[in-house]
């Protein structure tokens, strides 16, 4: 089995916390794959578990200050889905980010305070998928990924749109991994361009000023 491993940093040094796991199987695994902390008695883990062998559920775990518990989260494909990062600008509000593996589309879940529920969010074209997510406000969120180009979306606090993003000359695929908000308007986001060409890959810095 694959378990779901978190440490903590207290100030001084590092050490594993007990956290759960889903399902408890022989063929199972949980997988962690994004945290985001709002205060110091709360933070939010994002990943994924398998179903089945082949199928994967999103799966979020929560730190209420004194110990670790898996959240109902909603399966909006029971092929397969998975967050990869989340970000959390108050104690009840958060953003998670991934794919659903069947239709290959942009997965983005929200926390509202009592519960978690898919949002509507445009996916581009052909397979997208979204690794990174940061909320400078309730109001403003920026989540990147790719589709074979760089894809990055924003939330307005209303609805999720598709950003105009660069990608590089003559690249092959490209694929923002993570971003990084300080305020509303400045991010910085990062990845990896020609990653499935006969070249080598290459790192990739964007931003949005």
């Amino acid at each position: 089995n694959i378990k779901t491993l978190v440490e903590r940093w207290n100030g001084s040094s590092w050490s594993i916390m007990t956290s759960p796991n889903r399902p408890p199987t022989s063929t199972g695994g949980s997988y962690l794959y994004g945290v985001s902390c709002p205060s110091t008695t709360s933070c939010f883990a994002v990943g994924s578990y398998n179903m089945t062998s082949l199928n994967t559920a999103s799966l979020v775990e929560h730190w209420n200050g004194s110990s670790w518990s898996i959240m109902t989260s909603p399966i909006p494909d029971l092929s397969g889905s998975d967050m990869y990062a989340v970000s959390c600008p108050s104690t009840t509000s958060c953003f998670a980010v991934g794919v659903t593996s069947s239709a290959g589309a942009s997965l983005v879940e929200h926390w509202n305070g009592s519960s978690w529920s898919v949002m509507t969010n445009p996916t581009g074209s052909g397979v997208s998928l979204l690794f990174g997510v940061s909320c400078a406000s309730t109001t403003s969120c920026f989540a990147v990924g790719g589709n074979g180009r760089s894809l990055v979306e924003h939330w307005n606090g209303t609805s999720w749109s598709i950003m105009t993003s660069p990608n590089p000359t003559g690249s092959t695929g490209v694929w923002l991994q993570g971003v990084a908000c300080p305020s509303t308007t400045s991010c910085f986001a990062v990845g990896v361009y020609d990653q499935y060409s006969n070249t080598t890959a290459k790192s990739l810095v964007e931003r949005y000023a």
